[in-house]
């Protein structure tokens, strides 16, 4: 083309040095072929004639466009790395102008941001070391966990005889490992309570892990002892020199020949140390006591559904040539992990989900305020269009910034989550299974900041596709206006259904919880728990013996009624609502039970006075008191075993036996008492026994003091008179019974108080995506207000009529998330309690408080529109 058309040349000069020059050009070239025809249609000339004669002087402008599209091209093709560096470095200035430009916006959008990435981390960080983290053992994938299953579904402990069983039958297996844990006491100056397992000598192989310092385990061992990681820190300073050092677990004298790894954590964290088993005494050779847990590790080559059919085989096999010994129970084969995360797997998949729909919410929020600020800038991004800039070119931007704010929130996240995550962890239940530790570790921090930039791509790529999609020519004229305001307000009002929705199944599952939270704390445990000091004694067998432990605790009620403040006191071997109480079943005097029909009774030895003290009513019959000393077998039975095989009120006098019928005596029924929830409020009443002290002595008790004022006061005075002539003796668990009932509802306490702070996040968002999407419609439609004011409307009426576009919002979200809520609170089925998954009350709850948070954050929009000036508004 003619240098003397535009001087195309010299333009043509700068166009490889200028991004988008071509495309300036050409817009240039074709603005200045319509003035040539404007010109000769002045002169007189028809439209033809003047572009025929602008075409002679000029040139076909669109060949011009297309020569210079050509050449925009070419220098596509030719851009290279340095280039493409220099662009993004361009964008990113431009972005932190931008930002820098609108504070607000960017402090809002990275602190929104930052807090749920941090709590999406500190959730992740649980979930990823519970039950995605790789184990910590060779070929975890062959390890396999092994319990005893009744056809009711209970999961059991295994007997050693059917262990040996499995061993000597289920082919494919390689070797299998047993234990059983154990609290003691470390006799040190601070005695303090630690669990141990007695292990098997196949334990250690199976697992094959070496031991950090010595070595682990052998056959051969009797006295030795392998410890943890941490309570080599913990109870003896990390101290190099700890192999072959003697020290004391209850009466037992054991040296020390390992230290394990700090990644094994076998079964779980709360395991200090591991001991052999030693010979096995007879009581633990019958079929009927379960006691074990299992471990099998399947040889190579085997599969995993293959090993569990032989397994299972080689028990059935094995309880067919001994029929009589034992109730019908199967095999309970799962993997290590399964075994090892127990109950945890469904609470931590809550709360994954909960913080993740959270995430969700603020996305949906965050790319409603972006693309609000994206159509805001539409003068200048048709600008940018006009000159030049491609679409993908604007959505690159407008993408960029939003990964900028992805970054920085992620960035923030992760380093607010590792300043919370040691307060999360003690706040977490004590007994969590953890088989790995609960670190924030390359991976979760890998995961978080993929996380926050993908959240920020996302919310980029709305805001960028909506505000980018339009025509330039036609935004710079303002022709679309009234297009954009109407695609904004439908791009909100989508956005905010969908939090509505989201929020709904959260506010349903929190309310699900905290009802059934609520009715776990309402149940009656059925003994008083104010007013109740407690704490465990141990008596040591190598320094108390029968007589002397007798003894000891017959006089222990005497010497605490001599503290001041305390009204009664006595011991038990095992408090209520803990768990802590042996199995054994039921034998009844003149009566035969088929095989598996009869019940398991639970076993307690309690001193006189036990049930005055705790609050248990006596409902036939008398307590223990001098003369049960054990000339004569006797026990006390509760109301339920009663009223199960007794319904007469005749069990007074029956005799009964608990446990193997061949080797436990008969024992006469003296008295019933009130049933009481001794495993756990949430768990129905079983059948509970009572045996005196006297009558089958144990040295560790836990004593219990009903006090006439605070019981807190008293504990302490509670271990003076427990160690007044024995300083060295162990005394543990030292506090009050309430303390005991709201440490069993803590599981339940968590997860109901996460997932309501969650439900509360949830309303928060949403009610500002409400809030949002009314002042909008306030400010678009503020002339119409003006004048419906001005005709004559109330202001209850714009009132009623800007709280009805929200309320029309929130209805299509409640529509949608009512039935999502009720399909996915039925996966928490298993967490509740009294409570059905589909429990109308909830989710109506949920959608009322929802509908009352609409207009609530309406009101002020709604109360802004009844102020709209109507002369200012026509004037405008």
């Amino acid at each position: 083309m003619p240098r003397r058309r535009l001087g195309f040349g010299a333009r043509l000069k700068g166009f490889w040095w200028k991004p988008d020059a071509a495309h300036e050009v050409a817009e240039e070239l074709t603005h200045h072929f319509e003035l040539l025809v404007r010109d000769a249609m002045d002169r007189g000339l028809s439209r033809e004639a003047a572009m025929a004669e602008a075409r002679t002087r000029f040139g076909d402008p669109g060949l011009v466009r297309r020569e210079c599209e050509d050449l925009a091209q070419a220098r596509d093709r030719k851009v290279s790395m340095r280039e493409m560096l220099a662009d993004l470095r361009d964008d990113l200035r431009w972005t932190l102008r931008s930002l820098r430009r609108s504070p607000a916006y960017a402090l809002a959008s990275g602190s929104t941001l930052a807090l749920v990435v941090a709590a999406n981390a500190l959730v992740f960080t649980v979930v990823y070391a519970v039950l995605l983290r790789p184990l910590p053992y060779p070929e975890p994938d062959r390890l396999l966990g092994l319990n005893e299953g009744s056809t009711e579904g209970f999961v059991q402990e295994i007997s050693w005889p059917n262990l040996e069983d499995l061993r000597a039958g289920a082919k494919g297996v390689a070797s299998i490992g047993a234990w059983l844990d154990w609290d003691v006491t470390l006799v040190t100056e601070d005695t303090p309570r630690i669990s141990i397992a007695y292990t098997t000598p196949d334990f250690f192989p199976v697992l094959g892990r070496s031991a950090m310092l010595g070595r682990t385990l052998e056959p051969s061992d009797e006295k030795a002892l392998v410890l943890s990681h941490g309570a080599w820190q913990t109870y003896f300073g990390a101290d190099p020199a700890i192999l072959g050092r003697v020290i004391t677990l209850n009466s037992d004298v054991l040296t020390v020949v390992g230290v394990m790894p700090p990644s094994f954590r076998f079964p779980d964290a709360r395991i200090a140390a591991w001991m052999p088993l030693g010979p096995v005494p007879d009581w633990m050779r019958n079929r009927a006591v379960h006691i074990f847990q299992g471990i099998a590790r399947l040889e190579p080559g085997v599969a995993r559904d293959q090993g569990e059919v032989r397994l299972v085989q080689a028990l059935a096999q094995a309880q067919s040539g001994h029929p009589g010994e034992d109730g019908p129970h199967g095999l309970a084969v799962r993997s290590l992990r399964e075994r090892l995360t127990g109950d945890a797997r469904p609470v931590l998949m809550l709360l994954l989900g909960s913080v993740a729909a959270v995430l969700l919410l603020a996305c949906a929020n965050l790319a409603g305020l972006t693309a609000t600020r994206a159509l805001q800038r539409e003068s200048e991004l048709s600008l940018r269009a006009a000159l030049g800039a491609s679409r993908g070119r604007l959505v690159r931007q407008l993408v960029v910034e939003s990964l900028v704010l992805g970054i920085a929130g992620g960035v923030v996240g992760l380093a607010l989550a590792a300043v919370a995550l040691p307060r999360l962890l003690g706040m977490l239940p004590s007994d969590l299974p953890s088989p790995t530790a609960v670190v924030l570790d390359r991976t979760v921090a890998i995961g978080t900041l993929g996380v926050a930039l993908l959240a920020g791509l996302g919310i980029g790529l709305v805001a960028a596709f909506r505000a980018s999609r339009s025509d330039p020519a036609r935004k710079m004229q303002g022709s679309t206006a009234s297009t954009a305001g109407r695609e904004r307000l439908l791009l909100q009002r989508s956005l905010v259904a969908a939090q509505v929705a989201i929020s709904l199944v959260i506010l349903a599952g929190a309310g699900l919880l905290l009802r059934s939270f609520r009715a776990v704390v309402g149940v009656d445990p059925g003994f008083r728990t104010d007013g109740l000091a407690v704490a465990t004694v141990a008596l040591p067998s190598s320094r108390y013996k029968t007589d002397a432990m007798v003894a000891w605790y017959a006089g222990l009620p005497e010497r605490l009624g001599a503290v001041p403040g305390v009204l009664s006191a006595s011991a038990v071997s095992s408090l209520p609502i803990t768990l802590g109480d042996g199995k054994g079943d039921i034998s009844i005097e003149g009566r035969t039970f088929a095989m598996g029909e009869a019940p398991g009774l639970s076993y307690r030895r309690a001193l006189p006075n036990y049930f005055r003290t705790v609050g248990i009513p006596l409902i036939q019959g008398r307590e223990f008191d001098a003369r049960d000393n054990g000339d004569q077998m006797v026990v006390i039975i509760n109301e339920a075993l009663a009223r199960k095989f007794w319904p007469g009120g005749d069990a007074i006098g029956k005799r009964i036996k608990i446990g193997p019928p061949e080797r436990e005596p008969w024992l006469t029924i003296v008295g019933v008492v009130g049933d009481v929830h001794n495993e756990a409020l949430e768990r129905a009443v079983g059948f509970d026994t009572y045996e005196p002290h006297a009558q089958r002595p144990r040295g560790t008790m836990s004593v219990v003091v009903r006090t006439s004022g605070n019981p807190r006061a008293v504990a302490p005075l509670v271990r003076g008179v427990l160690q007044q002539n024995d300083a060295g003796l162990p005394v543990w668990g030292v506090g009050t019974m309430e303390e005991r009932v709201r440490g069993s509802l803590a599981p339940r306490r968590f997860t109901a108080g996460v997932l309501t702070a969650f439900g509360a996040s949830a309303l928060l968002l949403a009610s500002i995506g409400i809030y949002g999407v009314a002042a909008y419609l306030v400010g678009r439609r503020k002339r119409e207000f003006a004048i419906r004011l001005a005709l004559g409307a109330s202001g209850t009426q714009v009132r009623r009529l800007v709280v009805g576009e929200s309320l029309r919002v929130v209805l299509i979200g409640i529509v949608i998330g009512l039935p999502a809520g009720l399909a996915l609170t039925s996966l928490i089925r298993g967490l509740l309690f009294n409570v059905k998954p589909g429990d109308p009350l909830s989710h109506l709850l949920a959608a009322g408080l929802l509908g009352a948070l609409a207009i609530a954050a309406t009101w002020l929009p709604a109360r802004r529109a009844t102020k709209a000036d109507p002369v200012s508004s026509l004037r405008e």
